[in-house]
């Protein structure tokens, strides 16, 4: 693991480069391409799960679903190399045992600032491209994120499953257009590159669409039965809350307050099997797969 450090998000526009020569480079995956993952601290992560989670809960859910997010990137051989932005001290073990780069976050920098400072930082470091994807996506799987590499040439955008927010964004070059994460970012993505003279490629799929942001997706979640370290953390809460809230929840045994599936008798030691079993079948997994519904 690097530990980079770069305080300051600052730079100029530069020179205009011309971006359609360098969009029209090699399509085949082989390109100098990059993950970048923007991670919030973990004690603030998740705050519209809050009626449904207790803080250390919470935190745990976060964590779990960035390790889930960096054991698939791990297994994309098309992928040179894996940067984490974050302010949260614990993120350099995860790095560690992910074989990932940590880049310090700016003390004052929201989302689209802190991309922009990793992008500028891995485009200096002579990365021709990057693929941005939050830590709260627990169902990717490597061998989605490898046929979307395969696919991309300049600006790939994979929405959230109300099409509205980005889940995912290839951009190449790093700086292609101007991050617009936030309300509406899809459309907003489509639009800057539209600005630029550059085509957005939007491709919508299921292992990307599903980020936890609240308790109809944690639900969604449970319902998809995946073998995850996020799906281990919330078994392990759905018992606790079980066995505190039993006389409570005799009428309904099916859920507990927080409206999640009780799990069936042993399923935490099950997950935890499975997900071993699901980690091996990803770094082995080089098959091409389907990369669902596309529009331009």
């Amino acid at each position: 693991m690097r530990v980079l450090r770069l305080h300051s998000a600052a730079a100029g526009t530069g020179q205009h480069v011309v971006l359609a020569a360098l969009c029209s480079s090699s399509s085949d995956g082989r390109r100098a391409m990059w993950a970048v993952i923007p991670v919030k601290r973990f004690e603030l992560a998740k705050q519209r799960l809050a009626q449904s989670l207790p803080p250390a809960t919470r935190a745990a859910l976060a964590e779990a679903m960035l390790e889930d997010v960096l054991a698939a990137l791990a297994a994309v051989p098309e992928l040179q190399g894996r940067l984490i932005i974050s302010q949260e001290p614990r993120v350099r073990a995860l790095a560690a045992r992910h074989n990932c780069t940590v880049l310090d976050e700016a003390s004052d920098s929201d989302l689209c600032h802190a991309l922009e400072q990793a992008a500028l930082h891995l485009e200096r470091e002579g990365v021709e491209g990057i693929l941005i994807v939050p830590g709260d996506v627990p169902l990717l799987q490597a061998a989605t994120v490898s046929a979307l590499l395969r696919a991309h040439k300049c600006v790939t955008v994979v929405p959230d499953r109300d099409g509205v927010g980005t889940n995912c964004l290839i951009v190449s070059p790093p700086r292609a257009i101007a991050f617009q994460f936030g309300v509406d970012s899809a459309r907003a993505h489509r639009q800057a590159a539209l600005e630029r003279g550059l085509h957005a490629v939007v491709r919508e799929l299921p292992e990307l669409a599903l980020d936890i942001d609240s308790a109809d997706d944690l639900r969604e979640l449970q319902q998809r039965g995946a073998a995850t370290r996020t799906q281990a953390v919330l078994d392990a809460w759905s018992q606790e809350r079980s066995a505190q809230l039993a006389p409570a929840t005799e009428a309904d045994p099916e859920l507990d307050s927080a409206g999640l599936s009780a799990p069936r008798a042993g399923a935490t030691k099950a997950c935890a099997t499975r997900t071993a079993s699901a980690s091996a079948e990803r770094t082995s997994d080089t098959r091409t797969i389907g990369l669902g519904r596309e529009s331009g």
